[in-house]
């Protein structure tokens, strides 16, 4: 059932949360709203589920609008961040209530709850008060009491945050599958990018009660349209450097005071850049960042740096340089290097495979 939302504004007193919102939720897909705290994402998630009615705007579930529709009659389940589990009822009362208060016969319901439970890999605790639970068990039920209702569109409100880096990546797996299984739409809130990277659908991203981006996980990775987007969506902290760009012997040359850097860019830049000259800040990735032996130190398109530590992200291997000017710079780097060494690196920021740049530093805009 394919959600849809046109042209939502929401205010609470004299702040506007949402700013706008008009989108689009395939049919069968799971969908990400991914955004830093505060950009609105969750208010948006309680529009849908009609705990809160949009000051203007339609809400649409398939081609019912539904926007002044109670949520009791939206049929969409919703599993909240703190999970909303009723502590002091079993297990087996927490997937009975919602079949219960449909109207399901009582022996029908509790045939469902037990297979759903087994299914689920809860059928052994029926009896277990859910505030005895464990995490990834809880989280089981919770979508388990969600799903069971068979609801039109599924909606997920930051439901991993709360578990440690194991469990979440176990609860990302069967949460999605069983979603995927069942073909159901769903809509994931989120301020993790791999949540949104592994849901694998349409990934809309909010800032300041705006979408500013939508689309693939992977359109927004390697054509991110603000730095905001950048950072949120990279695996570490991307190294963002303030400049201008200059026209030089008809090229045009990125160049930082601070770090003495001089970039040629005419390549990235000459088919979209318009004037001679402008400020801009430009962004790189840490994966896309190679540190190299000091014999590049002289070169203008290099910055050099002490190594402070070294890391691994994944398989890959990581040093982090303090640069002079107090810049830290974090690039992929070899077994031999290590902490402590006398050795200066250099990362050679000339050979970078993808460049972000945006016109000008004080507004977020579409890069170049």
């Amino acid at each position: 059932m394919t959600v849809r939302l046109e042209a939502i504004q929401k205010r609470f007193d004299e702040r506007a949360v949402l700013k706008d919102i008009s989108c689009e939720f395939p049919d069968g897909q799971i969908s990400t709203v991914l955004g830093v705290s505060g950009c609105g994402k969750t208010t948006l998630l309680r529009i849908i589920a009609g705990l809160e009615e949009p000051d203007e705007g339609a809400v649409y579930i398939g081609a019912e609008n539904v926007t002044r529709t109670p949520p009791q009659q939206r049929n969409l389940g919703m599993v909240f961040q703190d999970l909303a589990l009723y502590s002091h009822l079993t297990v087996q009362s927490n997937l009975l209530m919602p079949l219960l208060a449909r109207g399901v016969d009582k022996e029908l319901a509790l045939k469902k709850v037990e297979k759903m439970a087994h299914r689920f890999g809860i059928g052994s605790f029926l009896t277990r008060r859910a505030s005895s639970l464990s995490g990834g068990e809880a989280q089981r039920l919770a979508l388990g009491r969600a799903i069971i209702r068979e609801p039109k569109v599924m909606l997920l409100d930051e439901p991993f945050s709360h578990l440690d880096a194991p469990l979440q990546r176990e609860a990302r797996q069967f949460i999605f599958s069983e979603l995927r299984a069942a073909e159901t739409t769903a809509v994931l809130v989120t301020h993790n990018h791999q949540d949104a990277q592994e849901a694998g659908g349409k990934v809309v991203f909010m800032d300041q009660g705006r979408i500013v981006q939508s689309g693939a996980w992977e359109d927004l990775y390697r054509r991110p349209v603000t730095p905001r987007v950048a950072k949120v969506v990279s695996f570490l902290e991307p190294l963002s450097i303030q400049g201008v760009v200059k026209k030089v012997d008809n090229r045009l040359i990125f160049w930082s005071e601070t770090l003495g850097l001089n970039l040629d860019v005419n390549s990235r830049l000459a088919a979209v850049w318009d004037g001679d000259e402008g400020t801009c800040s430009i962004l790189f990735r840490p994966e896309d960042l190679v540190a190299k032996n000091v014999e590049l130190v002289d070169k203008s398109d290099v910055i050099a740096g002490s190594v402070v530590s070294t890391f691994l992200q994944g398989s890959m291997r990581f040093c982090r340089l303090s640069h002079h000017s107090g810049l830290i710079v974090d690039a992929v780097c070899g077994d031999d290097v290590r902490v402590g060494q006398d050795t200066r690196l250099a990362v050679w920021m000339g050979g970078v495979r993808q460049l972000l740049i945006w016109r000008d530093p004080t507004e977020e805009k579409n890069p170049a």
